[in-house]
């Protein structure tokens, strides 16, 4: 599994616009509180349809202890996807890093 620290995702974000950060959990969470511009995608099937097995694809959700990243990390990689990476620090460590987050009502 291929891992990303909040720097390195920051610096992917800014060199690259063709990144789709994505965020793992449910939409209820995802309008709480997500890193901006992150794409809510929390099921496979959805996954399948939106993203080319080709695109680069960064995956979080909360924090190191939250499995839904690496679940979805885990589940494209089965489906043929191999430019993944897996953000496990997540929402908290963005935050910590003085990155903004940004909620939908």
């Amino acid at each position: 599994m291929k891992i990303l620290t909040a720097q390195q995702v920051k610096e992917r974000l800014n060199e690259n616009k063709e990144v789709h950060l994505v965020m793992t959990l449910g939409p209820s969470a995802f309008n709480k509180c997500h890193i901006p511009g992150s794409k809510n995608v929390w099921d496979i099937k959805t996954a399948l349809k939106i993203f080319a097995k080709e695109d680069e694809i960064i995956v979080y959700c909360t924090d190191q202890v939250c499995l839904a990243s690496y679940y979805a990390y885990q589940q494209l990689e089965r489906e043929g996807y191999h430019n993944i990476w897996r953000f496990a620090g997540g929402l908290r460590e963005w935050s910590l890093s003085g990155f903004p987050l940004e909620a939908h009502s």
